[in-house]
C-alpha cells in the first residue's frame, strides 16, 4: 500500500506529468481545436497556436 502511494506521489511530482496536466489545462481553457487532435498536434511537436482564430468544437 505505501509503495502504491509513493509511486502516485514521485508520478505527481514527475516534471514531464506535472508539463502533461499544463497541456490538458491549456487544452481545455482554451478550447482551439479538439482535445484529441491538440494532444496530437502536442505528441508530433506541431505548434498549437492557430492565429487569427480559435476553433470551438461542443
Amino acid at each position: 500500500m505505501f509503495r502504491a502511494v509513493l509511486k502516485v506521489t514521485m508520478e505527481f511530482f514527475n516534471p514531464f506529468f506535472l508539463f502533461y496536466i499544463f497541456i490538458l489545462l491549456y487544452v481545455v481553457t482554451c478550447q482551439e481545436t479538439t482535445t484529441e487532435r491538440t494532444i496530437d498536434r502536442v505528441l508530433v511537436g506541431e505548434e498549437i497556436k492557430v492565429p487569427g482564430h480559435r476553433h470551438f468544437d461542443y
